[in-house]
């Protein structure tokens, strides 16, 4: 429920007019982010001389003042390239904190020579310790207030750019969707004209075309798993028609997976990982036949679970060029929106065989609504 305390709803596209106009006026500072360092030091002590020159503050000199904000600044280029960010995004973060800190302990090193040389009354060793490690907490707050400025303008940068490849993909998206939508009809009128005639191959095209169909549902929404898996067996069933006596395949896909329409599964995961058995595997070796094997344990239970295995022997040819939609891409997928699933591979020079391992007892809050 609304009330006084909470805080209005921001639009923080990328293409708001006015996010636009702040994100093109810092575009320039965003490729090189050491302008911003170098314009808020600037700012600071710009600031810093009005405020000594106007105020009853006792001043320790000009020299006092120029090195500590070149040194700060240097201590704030290195809390702003390496310490910060090693924090959020390194995998090396004990090492890079750990050399941040060295580096600004050098850094304070040097300004206390610098002092004692130009004869800058700092006090003892103590009292200039205290008063550096004050100044860096300062610098280091100032620095990550511009790193978080620096963040959130970066993200707003490229948040603009998706939307408009975004809004690109839209219109390309319904450009090609002309042609499949005149394949599937017409696949459709075919298949009813061969009912009468020749009901094997109706149901041919039929399978073909819920292959072609389920390649163009919107991913967004919610993809039960009972869908994808009529589209494997769609999609075995068009490679039986292409390969014939040339395709060697043994499946045990549970027809009860057919009538799971309210748990969710990623569109084109599953079929994906069938499809790459037939890039790269060797399905027409009588000998070593395609293995796929696709069941449910416990259905509608706390404790249910989905099991998906493939093994075959690897093709001794030249190996496809990548999609890009290979394991990686399914693997993070699959952490997203089932974050306690098992995906187990094994390979070699001649065999790949895949065991997956999906619990069902709960929806997750990142599936869509359906």
């Amino acid at each position: 429920m609304k009330n006084i305390f909470t805080p209005p709803e921001i639009q923080f596209s990328g293409v708001n007019k006015r996010v636009k106009w702040f994100r093109d006026k810092m575009e320039p500072y965003l490729a090189h982010p050491i302008k911003i360092l170098v314009v808020v030091w600037v700012g600071y002590a710009i600031l810093d001389g009005i405020l000594t020159q106007f105020s009853s503050v006792p001043s320790r000199g000009f020299v006092f003042g120029l090195i500590t904000v070149i040194l700060g600044f240097f201590s704030s280029a290195i809390y702003f390239f390496w310490m910060i960010p090693s924090i959020f995004y390194s995998s090396s973060t004990r090492l890079i904190l750990g050399a941040s800190i060295v580096a600004v302990l050098l850094i304070s090193l040097i300004k206390y020579f610098l002092f004692s040389f130009f004869e800058v009354d700092i006090g003892s060793l103590g009292v200039f310790l205290i008063y550096e490690l004050e100044r860096q907490i300062a610098f280091l707050i100032l620095t990550l207030g511009i790193w978080g400025f620096y963040a959130l303008s970066k993200s707003l940068l490229e948040k603009g750019k998706t939307e408009i490849d975004l809004d690109r993909l839209h219109i390309e998206h319904k450009i090609v969707q002309l042609s499949p939508h005149f394949s599937l009809n017409l696949i459709g009128g075919l298949a009813t004209k061969a009912l009468k005639s020749s009901p094997e191959i109706a149901q041919d095209l039929e399978n073909m075309a819920d292959v072609l169909g389920y390649a163009y549902v919107d991913p967004t929404k919610f993809n039960p798993l009972s869908g994808e898996i009529k589209a494997i067996c769609s999609y075995l069933h068009s490679q039986k028609v292409r390969f014939e006596d040339q395709l060697f395949l043994k499946k045990r896909i549970s027809t009860d997976l057919l009538e799971l329409n309210q748990l969710y599964m990623p569109k084109m995961i599953l079929l994906s990982l069938v499809d790459n058995i037939f890039k790269h595997g060797d399905y027409k070796d009588p000998h070593h036949p395609v293995f796929i094997e696709a069941r449910m344990v416990g259905a509608m239970t706390p404790d249910a679970c989905f099991y998906f295995r493939t093994k075959n022997r690897i093709q001794s040819k030249l190996p496809v060029k990548p999609s890009g939609f290979g394991i990686p891409t399914i693997t993070n997928l699959l952490d997203f929106y089932f974050p306690g699933f098992s995906l187990k591979i094994e390979k070699d020079s001649h065999w790949f065989s895949l065991n997956l391992m999906i619990p069902y007892g709960e929806e997750n809050p990142n599936w869509p609504n359906r």
